[in-house]
């Protein structure tokens, strides 16, 4: 059965609710993660004031954009937050060019994605594929479905034949397991 649009009878698409973002369960679970991260950060950025700049934006940025979360990933969204931020932050680093004298000249910014860009995002990617093989067949074909070919969760259900919202168990799953996968890699563990 189709659901329609009364005002426009055009079809619409059902969401299901998800559960409600929760402030104090955020700075609860911001908290219990702080030193895990942080240290992350340090190892990933070689600089213990930057890795605390990145979790004060990172604990920001989810802040601010809390009617878009859900209490299902907050900490799987945390460590890719952060990932994302420190990975902006050693972009800007390494594109500072350099002129002839060997002083660098901030004023001339590369936008090309380095080599070692493309090499880090290589092993990234080998490393997410190694940790999905962790998982079961649907729950990495569901992350693979929704994040590399850019599926809708409805469309993944259908074609696995489960409900909407296994499937997003499944991503979720995903991607705490590749996080925290992360996490042991760059903390040395």
């Amino acid at each position: 059965m189709q659901h329609v649009n009364p005002a426009s009878g055009e079809p619409r698409i059902l969401r299901f609710p998800r559960e409600a973002f929760d402030a104090v369960r955020f700075q609860q679970i911001f908290e219990a993660e702080r030193a895990r991260l942080l240290q992350y950060l340090t190892i990933r950025l070689r600089s213990k004031s930057e890795a605390e700049d990145v979790l004060q934006m990172t604990f920001l940025r989810l802040y601010a954009k809390q009617e878009n979360l859900h209490d299902g990933n907050l900490e799987a969204l945390l460590y890719v937050t952060a990932r994302n931020i420190a990975s902006d932050i050693l972009r800007h680093r390494s594109r500072v060019n350099y002129t002839g004298d060997g002083s660098p000249d901030e004023n001339i910014i590369d936008d090309r994605p380095g080599p070692d860009r493309s090499i880090f995002a290589k092993k990234d990617l080998d490393f997410i594929l190694k940790c999905l093989n962790d998982l079961s067949d649907k729950c990495k074909t569901s992350f693979i479905s929704y994040f590399f070919e850019g599926h809708e969760y409805q469309e993944i259900a259908i074609r696995l034949g489960v409900t909407e919202s296994m499937i997003r168990k499944y991503v979720i799953r995903a991607t705490a397991h590749c996080t925290r996968r992360f996490g042991e890699l760059d903390c040395g563990k």
